[in-house]
Protein backbone atom coordinates (compact mmCIF):
# COMPACT_ATOMS: atom_id res chain seq x y z
CA UNK A 1 0.00 0.00 0.00
CA UNK A 2 2.69 2.33 0.74
CA UNK A 3 4.61 2.14 -2.36
CA UNK A 4 1.12 2.47 -4.55
CA UNK A 5 0.50 5.57 -1.78
CA UNK A 6 4.25 7.44 -3.04
CA UNK A 7 3.37 6.63 -6.57
CA UNK A 8 0.14 8.22 -6.40
CA UNK A 9 1.72 11.74 -4.72
CA UNK A 10 4.48 10.78 -7.54
CA UNK A 11 1.90 11.35 -10.29
CA UNK A 12 0.37 14.68 -8.59
CA UNK A 13 3.22 16.53 -8.11
CA UNK A 14 4.28 15.73 -12.03
CA UNK A 15 0.63 16.32 -13.09
CA UNK A 16 0.60 19.46 -10.91
CA UNK A 17 3.61 20.56 -12.49
CA UNK A 18 2.31 20.02 -16.23
CA UNK A 19 -0.43 22.07 -14.91
CA UNK A 20 1.08 25.09 -14.52
CA UNK A 21 3.10 24.62 -17.09
CA UNK A 22 -0.19 25.90 -19.45
CA UNK A 23 -1.53 28.64 -17.09
CA UNK A 24 -0.01 32.04 -18.72
CA UNK A 25 1.13 34.88 -16.47
CA UNK A 26 -2.23 36.66 -17.22
CA UNK A 27 -4.08 33.65 -15.29
CA UNK A 28 -6.24 33.23 -18.74
CA UNK A 29 -9.00 30.44 -18.90
CA UNK A 30 -9.47 27.01 -18.16
CA UNK A 31 -6.70 25.48 -15.84
CA UNK A 32 -5.85 29.38 -14.99
CA UNK A 33 -9.50 30.65 -14.54
CA UNK A 34 -9.92 30.61 -10.84
CA UNK A 35 -5.97 32.26 -10.30
CA UNK A 36 -7.09 34.83 -13.02
CA UNK A 37 -10.51 35.29 -10.66
CA UNK A 38 -7.85 35.68 -7.49
CA UNK A 39 -5.79 38.16 -8.90
CA UNK A 40 -8.69 40.41 -9.62
CA UNK A 41 -9.72 40.30 -6.21
CA UNK A 42 -6.20 41.07 -4.54
CA UNK A 43 -5.60 43.62 -7.79
CA UNK A 44 -9.12 45.46 -6.98
CA UNK A 45 -9.28 48.76 -5.25
CA UNK A 46 -11.44 49.17 -2.59
CA UNK A 47 -12.68 46.94 0.43
CA UNK A 48 -14.15 43.80 -0.34
CA UNK A 49 -17.79 43.37 -0.58
CA UNK A 50 -18.48 47.26 0.00
CA UNK A 51 -16.75 48.79 -3.24
CA UNK A 52 -16.82 45.25 -5.31
CA UNK A 53 -18.52 41.98 -5.28
CA UNK A 54 -16.66 38.85 -4.14
CA UNK A 55 -18.18 35.32 -4.30
CA UNK A 56 -15.83 33.45 -1.31
CA UNK A 57 -15.96 34.26 2.47
CA UNK A 58 -13.70 35.88 4.50
CA UNK A 59 -11.33 33.16 5.34
CA UNK A 60 -11.18 32.71 1.83
CA UNK A 61 -10.57 36.18 0.94
CA UNK A 62 -7.46 35.89 3.35
CA UNK A 63 -6.20 32.88 1.72
CA UNK A 64 -5.95 34.68 -1.16
CA UNK A 65 -4.30 37.32 0.15
CA UNK A 66 -1.87 36.00 1.78
CA UNK A 67 -0.88 34.15 -1.87
CA UNK A 68 -1.18 36.52 -3.53
CA UNK A 69 1.93 36.80 -6.15
CA UNK A 70 3.67 39.70 -8.63
CA UNK A 71 0.81 38.01 -11.36
CA UNK A 72 -1.80 35.52 -11.71
CA UNK A 73 0.85 33.03 -12.32
CA UNK A 74 2.64 33.39 -9.76
CA UNK A 75 -0.43 33.12 -7.34
CA UNK A 76 -0.91 29.57 -9.34
CA UNK A 77 1.87 28.36 -8.79
CA UNK A 78 1.40 28.94 -4.33
CA UNK A 79 -1.93 28.03 -4.90
CA UNK A 80 -0.96 24.88 -6.39
CA UNK A 81 1.38 24.23 -3.86
CA UNK A 82 -0.86 25.08 -0.53
CA UNK A 83 -4.01 22.78 -2.15
CA UNK A 84 -1.18 19.40 -2.85
CA UNK A 85 0.07 20.16 0.70
CA UNK A 86 -3.72 19.94 1.52
CA UNK A 87 -4.29 17.38 -0.18
CA UNK A 88 -1.68 14.86 1.64
CA UNK A 89 -2.76 16.77 5.22
CA UNK A 90 -6.18 15.48 4.61
CA UNK A 91 -5.11 11.78 3.41
CA UNK A 92 -2.54 12.06 6.95
CA UNK A 93 -6.05 13.02 9.41
CA UNK A 94 -7.72 10.05 8.06
CA UNK A 95 -4.71 7.64 8.56
CA UNK A 96 -4.21 8.95 12.34
CA UNK A 97 -7.86 9.16 13.18
CA UNK A 98 -9.64 6.24 11.11
CA UNK A 99 -7.47 3.83 9.77
CA UNK A 100 -5.16 3.44 6.45
CA UNK A 101 -7.72 1.87 4.49
CA UNK A 102 -9.85 5.42 4.54
CA UNK A 103 -6.55 7.01 3.79
CA UNK A 104 -5.61 4.91 0.97
CA UNK A 105 -9.15 5.06 -0.56
CA UNK A 106 -9.06 9.00 -0.70
CA UNK A 107 -5.95 8.97 -1.97
CA UNK A 108 -7.27 6.62 -5.05
CA UNK A 109 -10.29 8.11 -5.85
CA UNK A 110 -9.48 11.31 -5.90
CA UNK A 111 -6.66 10.95 -7.91
CA UNK A 112 -8.35 11.80 -11.38
CA UNK A 113 -9.42 15.50 -9.71
CA UNK A 114 -5.45 16.36 -9.50
CA UNK A 115 -5.52 17.49 -13.04
CA UNK A 116 -7.55 20.66 -12.17
CA UNK A 117 -8.36 20.50 -8.44
CA UNK A 118 -5.29 22.40 -7.23
CA UNK A 119 -5.62 25.03 -8.98
CA UNK A 120 -9.00 26.18 -6.62
CA UNK A 121 -9.60 26.57 -2.40
CA UNK A 122 -11.91 23.96 -2.27
CA UNK A 123 -9.41 20.99 -0.73
CA UNK A 124 -8.97 23.56 1.91
CA UNK A 125 -12.52 23.40 3.66
CA UNK A 126 -12.28 19.76 2.71
CA UNK A 127 -8.98 19.90 5.19
CA UNK A 128 -10.41 21.97 7.69
CA UNK A 129 -14.06 20.00 7.95
CA UNK A 130 -12.50 16.50 8.09
CA UNK A 131 -9.80 17.93 10.85
CA UNK A 132 -13.02 19.37 13.05
CA UNK A 133 -14.25 16.18 12.60
CA UNK A 134 -11.09 14.47 13.68
CA UNK A 135 -11.17 16.55 16.59
CA UNK A 136 -15.06 16.22 18.04
CA UNK A 137 -14.27 12.46 18.00
CA UNK A 138 -11.89 13.39 20.80
CA UNK A 139 -14.46 15.79 22.44
CA UNK A 140 -11.98 19.10 21.41
CA UNK A 141 -13.63 22.17 21.74
CA UNK A 142 -11.71 23.80 19.14
CA UNK A 143 -13.10 21.24 16.50
CA UNK A 144 -16.34 23.79 16.79
CA UNK A 145 -13.96 26.99 15.42
CA UNK A 146 -12.39 24.80 12.74
CA UNK A 147 -15.99 23.42 11.52
CA UNK A 148 -16.61 27.39 10.64
CA UNK A 149 -13.02 28.38 9.49
CA UNK A 150 -14.14 25.78 7.55
CA UNK A 151 -17.67 27.05 6.32
CA UNK A 152 -15.65 30.06 5.91
CA UNK A 153 -13.63 29.41 2.88
CA UNK A 154 -16.68 27.76 0.81
CA UNK A 155 -20.39 27.60 2.95
CA UNK A 156 -20.84 23.53 2.59
CA UNK A 157 -19.80 22.42 5.75
CA UNK A 158 -22.15 24.48 7.68
CA UNK A 159 -24.51 20.93 6.97
CA UNK A 160 -21.83 19.36 8.88
CA UNK A 161 -22.33 21.00 12.25
CA UNK A 162 -24.52 18.13 13.66
CA UNK A 163 -22.15 16.05 13.13
CA UNK A 164 -20.74 17.26 16.23
CA UNK A 165 -23.38 16.39 18.72
CA UNK A 166 -23.42 13.10 16.90
CA UNK A 167 -19.62 13.11 18.28
CA UNK A 168 -20.70 14.13 21.31
CA UNK A 169 -18.71 17.12 21.24
CA UNK A 170 -21.83 19.08 22.43
CA UNK A 171 -20.01 22.31 24.03
CA UNK A 172 -18.10 22.07 20.70
CA UNK A 173 -21.20 22.80 18.66
CA UNK A 174 -22.26 25.75 21.04
CA UNK A 175 -18.93 26.87 20.72
CA UNK A 176 -19.32 26.73 16.83
CA UNK A 177 -22.70 28.79 17.05
CA UNK A 178 -21.34 31.33 18.97
CA UNK A 179 -18.01 31.54 16.75
CA UNK A 180 -20.60 31.76 13.30
CA UNK A 181 -22.61 34.35 14.95
CA UNK A 182 -19.40 36.08 15.78
CA UNK A 183 -17.61 35.88 12.49
CA UNK A 184 -20.73 36.87 10.64
CA UNK A 185 -21.28 39.36 12.87
CA UNK A 186 -17.90 40.92 12.24
CA UNK A 187 -18.23 40.47 8.63
CA UNK A 188 -21.21 42.26 8.17
CA UNK A 189 -19.51 45.27 10.38
CA UNK A 190 -16.27 45.13 7.78
CA UNK A 191 -17.87 44.16 4.57
CA UNK A 192 -21.38 45.14 4.94
CA UNK A 193 -24.96 43.22 4.95
CA UNK A 194 -24.20 42.50 1.30
CA UNK A 195 -21.19 40.56 1.89
CA UNK A 196 -23.07 37.38 2.88
CA UNK A 197 -25.16 37.83 0.21
CA UNK A 198 -22.30 37.87 -2.48
CA UNK A 199 -21.63 34.54 -1.38
CA UNK A 200 -24.60 32.52 -0.67
CA UNK A 201 -25.97 34.05 -4.69
CA UNK A 202 -22.45 33.97 -6.25
CA UNK A 203 -22.74 37.99 -6.76
CA UNK A 204 -26.14 38.13 -7.28
CA UNK A 205 -26.32 35.78 -10.25
CA UNK A 206 -30.04 34.36 -10.93
CA UNK A 207 -29.32 31.53 -12.97
CA UNK A 208 -28.58 27.56 -12.85
CA UNK A 209 -25.26 26.93 -13.55
CA UNK A 210 -24.81 24.72 -16.54
CA UNK A 211 -23.01 21.82 -14.77
CA UNK A 212 -25.37 21.93 -12.59
CA UNK A 213 -27.74 18.68 -12.28
CA UNK A 214 -30.79 21.23 -13.32
CA UNK A 215 -29.22 23.60 -14.97
CA UNK A 216 -27.61 20.79 -17.31
CA UNK A 217 -30.93 19.31 -17.30
CA UNK A 218 -32.58 22.54 -18.79
CA UNK A 219 -29.89 23.64 -20.96
CA UNK A 220 -29.68 20.18 -23.17
CA UNK A 221 -33.31 18.68 -22.68
CA UNK A 222 -35.40 22.07 -22.38
CA UNK A 223 -32.75 23.38 -24.55
CA UNK A 224 -32.95 26.85 -22.97
CA UNK A 225 -30.30 29.00 -24.37
CA UNK A 226 -26.20 29.57 -22.02
CA UNK A 227 -25.61 33.35 -20.81
CA UNK A 228 -22.51 34.24 -18.80
CA UNK A 229 -23.01 35.44 -15.05
CA UNK A 230 -21.32 35.99 -12.20
CA UNK A 231 -18.26 34.65 -14.15
CA UNK A 232 -19.53 31.07 -15.50
CA UNK A 233 -22.20 29.98 -18.24
CA UNK A 234 -26.11 30.10 -16.84
CA UNK A 235 -29.31 28.73 -17.84
CA UNK A 236 -32.71 30.07 -17.30
CA UNK A 237 -33.49 31.76 -14.07
CA UNK A 238 -33.66 30.42 -10.63
CA UNK A 239 -37.60 32.06 -9.19
CA UNK A 240 -37.44 32.55 -4.84
CA UNK A 241 -39.90 29.93 -4.20
CA UNK A 242 -37.46 27.12 -6.14
CA UNK A 243 -34.72 28.71 -4.29
CA UNK A 244 -36.30 27.86 -0.98
CA UNK A 245 -37.89 24.90 -1.97
CA UNK A 246 -34.69 23.38 -2.76
CA UNK A 247 -33.17 24.88 0.44
CA UNK A 248 -36.30 23.17 2.26
CA UNK A 249 -35.47 19.69 0.46
CA UNK A 250 -31.86 20.04 1.05
CA UNK A 251 -32.16 20.96 4.78
CA UNK A 252 -35.13 17.89 5.49
CA UNK A 253 -32.88 15.14 3.54
CA UNK A 254 -30.18 16.47 5.68
CA UNK A 255 -32.19 16.00 9.13
CA UNK A 256 -33.23 12.67 8.06
CA UNK A 257 -29.83 11.59 7.35
CA UNK A 258 -28.09 13.08 10.70
CA UNK A 259 -31.54 11.63 12.87
CA UNK A 260 -31.19 8.45 11.36
CA UNK A 261 -27.56 7.79 11.97
CA UNK A 262 -27.19 9.07 15.40
CA UNK A 263 -27.00 6.10 17.02
CA UNK A 264 -23.55 5.04 15.35
CA UNK A 265 -21.35 7.89 14.70
CA UNK A 266 -19.17 5.59 12.08
CA UNK A 267 -22.15 5.83 9.91
CA UNK A 268 -22.81 9.06 10.29
CA UNK A 269 -19.53 9.96 9.68
CA UNK A 270 -18.96 8.08 6.63
CA UNK A 271 -22.83 7.18 4.91
CA UNK A 272 -25.19 10.25 6.65
CA UNK A 273 -22.07 13.03 5.46
CA UNK A 274 -21.90 11.28 2.17
CA UNK A 275 -25.80 11.79 1.51
CA UNK A 276 -25.82 15.35 3.10
CA UNK A 277 -22.93 16.54 0.93
CA UNK A 278 -24.45 14.79 -2.33
CA UNK A 279 -27.76 16.27 -1.60
CA UNK A 280 -26.17 19.80 -1.92
CA UNK A 281 -24.76 19.19 -4.97
CA UNK A 282 -27.99 17.58 -6.64
CA UNK A 283 -30.16 20.39 -5.54
CA UNK A 284 -27.99 23.34 -5.60
CA UNK A 285 -28.34 25.66 -8.25
CA UNK A 286 -24.18 25.96 -8.23
CA UNK A 287 -22.47 22.62 -9.77
CA UNK A 288 -18.98 23.23 -10.34
CA UNK A 289 -16.83 20.59 -11.50
CA UNK A 290 -14.19 21.20 -7.83
CA UNK A 291 -17.09 20.86 -5.98
CA UNK A 292 -16.98 17.11 -6.50
CA UNK A 293 -13.90 16.69 -3.84
CA UNK A 294 -16.24 17.92 -1.20
CA UNK A 295 -17.35 13.91 -1.28
CA UNK A 296 -14.24 12.55 -1.39
CA UNK A 297 -13.11 11.44 2.29
CA UNK A 298 -16.79 10.88 3.78
CA UNK A 299 -16.93 8.68 0.81
CA UNK A 300 -13.32 7.31 1.96
CA UNK A 301 -14.51 6.93 5.29
CA UNK A 302 -18.05 4.76 4.61
CA UNK A 303 -16.05 1.60 3.62
CA UNK A 304 -18.47 1.02 0.93
CA UNK A 305 -17.57 -0.04 -2.36
CA UNK A 306 -20.79 0.80 -4.51
CA UNK A 307 -20.11 4.95 -3.07
CA UNK A 308 -16.17 4.63 -3.84
CA UNK A 309 -17.07 3.35 -7.18
CA UNK A 310 -19.47 5.70 -8.78
CA UNK A 311 -17.45 8.44 -6.46
CA UNK A 312 -14.22 7.77 -8.48
CA UNK A 313 -16.65 7.46 -11.65
CA UNK A 314 -17.86 10.87 -10.86
CA UNK A 315 -14.22 11.77 -10.31
CA UNK A 316 -12.92 10.72 -13.78
CA UNK A 317 -16.15 12.17 -15.71
CA UNK A 318 -15.22 15.73 -14.16
CA UNK A 319 -11.62 15.45 -14.90
CA UNK A 320 -12.77 15.03 -18.22
CA UNK A 321 -15.05 17.90 -18.47
CA UNK A 322 -12.19 19.89 -17.30
CA UNK A 323 -9.87 18.49 -19.81
CA UNK A 324 -12.26 19.52 -22.93
CA UNK A 325 -14.62 21.84 -22.04
CA UNK A 326 -14.19 25.04 -24.19
CA UNK A 327 -11.38 23.95 -26.25
CA UNK A 328 -10.83 23.61 -29.92
CA UNK A 329 -10.60 19.75 -30.42
CA UNK A 330 -12.81 17.39 -32.71
CA UNK A 331 -15.81 16.42 -30.74
CA UNK A 332 -14.86 18.22 -27.88
CA UNK A 333 -18.17 19.41 -27.33
CA UNK A 334 -19.84 15.82 -27.01
CA UNK A 335 -17.23 14.84 -24.69
CA UNK A 336 -17.89 17.84 -22.70
CA UNK A 337 -22.16 16.71 -22.57
CA UNK A 338 -21.35 13.35 -21.72
CA UNK A 339 -18.69 13.68 -19.38
CA UNK A 340 -20.71 16.21 -17.50
CA UNK A 341 -24.16 14.27 -17.46
CA UNK A 342 -22.38 11.01 -16.48
CA UNK A 343 -20.93 12.85 -13.60
CA UNK A 344 -23.87 14.28 -12.21
CA UNK A 345 -25.63 10.83 -12.90
CA UNK A 346 -23.02 9.69 -10.52
CA UNK A 347 -24.00 12.56 -8.14
CA UNK A 348 -27.25 11.24 -8.34
CA UNK A 349 -26.87 7.76 -8.00
CA UNK A 350 -24.01 8.11 -5.07
CA UNK A 351 -27.05 9.97 -2.84
CA UNK A 352 -29.44 7.24 -3.45
CA UNK A 353 -26.81 4.96 -2.58
CA UNK A 354 -26.54 6.79 0.53
CA UNK A 355 -29.99 7.06 1.28
CA UNK A 356 -30.69 3.04 0.68
CA UNK A 357 -27.87 2.06 3.17
CA UNK A 358 -28.96 4.39 5.58
CA UNK A 359 -33.19 3.40 5.26
CA UNK A 360 -31.19 -0.45 5.51
CA UNK A 361 -29.27 0.10 8.77
CA UNK A 362 -29.77 3.34 10.06
CA UNK A 363 -32.64 2.76 11.85
CA UNK A 364 -32.52 -0.82 13.28
CA UNK A 365 -28.51 -1.65 13.69
CA UNK A 366 -27.60 -1.33 17.22
CA UNK A 367 -24.86 0.84 17.75
CA UNK A 368 -21.56 -1.32 16.19
CA UNK A 369 -18.18 -0.87 18.87
CA UNK A 370 -16.35 1.91 16.93
CA UNK A 371 -12.50 0.48 16.53
CA UNK A 372 -11.53 2.92 14.03
CA UNK A 373 -9.06 4.13 16.85
CA UNK A 374 -7.29 0.78 17.63
CA UNK A 375 -3.98 0.49 16.14
CA UNK A 376 -4.75 -3.10 15.82
CA UNK A 377 -7.89 -2.34 14.19
CA UNK A 378 -5.74 0.38 11.86
CA UNK A 379 -3.27 -2.10 10.26
CA UNK A 380 -5.82 -4.78 9.31
CA UNK A 381 -7.94 -2.14 7.31
CA UNK A 382 -7.84 -2.84 3.43
CA UNK A 383 -8.99 0.06 1.13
Amino acid sequence: MLPSAIGLLALRIVVLVLVLSTVPSSGGYGFGNDARRYEEITAAAGRPYRDFQVEVPPVALFAIGALGGADAKALAVRLGIFMLLADVLIAFVLLRVWDRGAAFRYWVIGTPLCVFIYLRLDLLSVLLAISAVALARRASIVSGPTMIAAALVKVWPLLLLPLLWIERAHRALWVALITLGLATSAWITWGGFDGPMQVVTFRHSTGWEYQSVIGLVLWRVAGLPLRSEGGSARVGQTPFVVTLALFVTIAAISLWAWTRTSHDRQLAEGVAATVVVSALLVFSPVGSLQYTCWLLPWVAISRDSKLRDWMFIAAMSATATALYSGRPIPYSGWIDEASLTTRNIALIVILLLGVARIRRVGATASPAPDTSLDPASARQARP
